[in-house]
């Protein structure tokens, strides 16, 4: 049971009345006497295992009640974390009822489930009490109780059935993300990229040399068979680096089912505004459709974020992540830049995005923002309140402070003339290789141009400036202190 996540719970006890008294899955037969009013029950050292693609029925039985009135009196629901995450989802409800017992749940387990152990979580509460549908961790001031078995899951007897999805389509990055959501159990893979190139990872990630439409194909194969499914113009490379890397996780998409009451419409900053375009959607990934967010390296920026609703006093959990060190993962505890709790009912609150000194500056990285309520815990940047929550991916570009833009001094100063220049500008650098690749950014970091020095000691370089839009650009050299300002007038 290595597999096996651990999960926490908010409950305490419970009335002994809303408890189970048999829980049976397969070969899985549970009528021990639970202990009194203990709330949640820890019988995870009991398992079953289940067949992917087959049909089960979940059997729960609970003391019968006798209060007067119209019944029943309790709900019944059921979970399986199949992803193996720890988090019970929405999407992971097997099932749920409110009946007289017995309780009968069935579910067909999907035959794109993890192999392996995983967590079965049931619960039964009584409805004379607070509500509380959507919550696996039920608080301990409800009447309800808890138990946790172990469930195994194991391959189906069949051939695969090929499928796949990506993560960011149009990409502006020339980096993709493709992800095997092939049905039952694949043991091999072999993807086309439409560019020549193949792969033989689950879920690779590839890299297009040039911009343009690309045909993807992936077959897979177990001991059973083998299926191949191909996808015409599936891949869309609009430019070259002008997006972040692919992260290694996203949240949950789909729509918000409930009126919107988390609903945020528009994020901004002094330099930079975002109007939600999807005010339904749970999750979207905004870097190449939105303008960059420019930050500065260890400053504080305000984001602002507008909420539309007006009938409802509701609170905010917004949290942001940036990929601060560009290595496609947003860590929860090292890359969070801002947490905060945000009062709604059309007011406009502030989350202060504190950018740390150590990030990757001056190229394009991932910003993770989102707005859950307050009920939601998990501080994770891969998880979605499925039921109410929102989550925008962003490009933001990081830029050293003001200060330290200025033209350095002493044994690497820079000679730079005319400024502003014209058509062009001549660049001298002393002790620096005519192999040194010069870099030039504009004001917001941007990296629009990088070519070698390509000029003899004591000899200017000339800086062709036709192609550069009038406006303030930095000058730099790759591995080598000191950088330069330089004013480029309208053409």
């Amino acid at each position: 049971m290595s597999h096996l996540l651990h999960l926490e719970w908010q409950w305490g006890s419970s009335d002994a009345r809303v408890t189970f008294t048999r829980i049976q899955l397969n070969t899985l037969d549970n009528v021990e006497i639970r202990p009194y009013r203990a709330g949640y029950v820890d019988y995870t050292t009991r398992y079953t295992e289940l067949t992917q693609g087959q049909a089960y029925t979940l059997h729960a039985e609970a003391p019968a009640w006798t209060f007067a009135g119209p019944g029943p009196w309790v709900r019944v629901a059921a979970w399986l974390d199949y992803n193996q995450d720890g988090v019970f989802t929405a999407s992971e409800q097997i099932g749920e009822i409110s009946t007289y017992s017995p309780f009968e749940l069935p579910f067909r387990l999907p035959l794109n489930a993890p192999l392996g152990a995983t967590r079965l979580r049931i619960t039964i509460q009584d409805l004379t009490q607070p509500f509380y549908r959507h919550n696996t961790c039920l608080p301990d001031y409800v009447t309800a109780s808890t138990e946790d078995y172990s469930v195994v899951i194991l391959a189906g007897a069949a051939a695969p059935l090929a499928g796949f999805t990506i993560d960011q389509n149009p990409s502006c990055s020339a980096t993709v993300q493709l992800r095997d959501t092939s049905l039952v159990t694949p043991n091999s893979w072999r993807w086309e990229f439409g560019d020549g190139a193949t792969s033989s990872q689950q879920h690779p990630q590839h890299t297009y040399a040039q911009p343009g439409v690309y045909t993807v194909s992936l077959q897979v194969a177990n001991r059973y068979g083998q299926s191949r499914v191909t996808r015409p113009n599936y891949v869309q490379i609009t430019q070259l680096g002008q997006g972040p890397r692919p992260t290694n996780c996203r949240p949950v998409g789909g729509d918000i089912v409930t009126h919107g009451f988390w609903e945020i419409s528009q994020l901004q900053t002094t330099a930079w505004t975002y109007t939600n375009p999807h005010r339904l959607a749970g999750w979207q990934d905004e870097t190449c459709t939105v303008a960059a967010l420019p930050l500065t390296a260890g400053t504080t920026t305000g984001l602002s974020l507008t909420d539309p609703v007006t009938s409802v006093h509701v609170a905010f959990w917004v949290q942001a992540w940036l990929d601060s060190n560009d290595d496609e993962v947003l860590d929860a505890a090292t890359e969070r830049i801002g947490s905060a709790v945000l009062l709604g009912q059309s007011q406009t609150g502030t989350l202060p995005l504190l950018v740390p000194a150590t990030v990757v500056r001056n190229r394009p990285l991932r910003l993770r923002v989102s707005w859950q309520p307050t009920t939601f815990t998990d501080g994770s940047p891969c998880a979605r309140d499925e039921v109410n929550g929102q989550v925008r991916d962003f490009t933001a570009v990081v830029t050293e402070p003001l200060a330290q833009l200025a033209p350095s001094s002493g044994a690497s100063e820079w000679q730079v003339w005319p400024t502003p220049a014209g058509s062009e500008v001549h660049v001298m650098v002393p002790h620096a290789p005519a192999t040194a690749q010069l870099q030039v950014y504009d004001t917001l970091g941007r990296l629009v141009r990088q070519q070698p020095l390509a000029s003899a000691t004591g000899v200017p370089y000339v800086l062709d400036c036709h192609t550069l839009a009038a406006g303030l650009y930095i000058l730099r050299l790759a591995g080598y202190p000191g950088q330069a300002r330089i004013q480029v007038q309208a053409k």
